[in-house]
């Protein structure tokens, strides 16, 4: 699963445009008024991060997303040795 602190200023700008019911220019605008007058989003990212780690539906898409690497590593390593014989 990719890493949250990766994608902070995306995950933020979806949900302050979900929830303030504007588009996601909107609230590029918002998030970049907001850092210019000295605003940060740590407080909010760690409610984030906190609400997907225990969502079911994040969970299982980290759990599916680790099987389907597991399932390639496999299937590279089972390519490899057949190409090696």
């Amino acid at each position: 699963m990719v890493d949250i602190k990766s994608k902070n200023m995306s995950l933020i700008r979806a949900y302050l445009a979900f929830c303030g019911n504007i588009s996601a220019e909107e609230a590029g605008n918002e998030i970049m008024l907001h850092l210019k007058n000295g605003g940060k989003f740590d407080e909010i990212m760690e409610e984030l991060k906190v609400a997907i780690e225990n969502s079911d539906f994040f969970r299982f898409l980290k759990e599916r997303s680790e099987e389907e690497d597991s399932e390639s590593k496999t299937e590279k390593e089972e390519e490899s040795e057949n190409t090696e014989v």
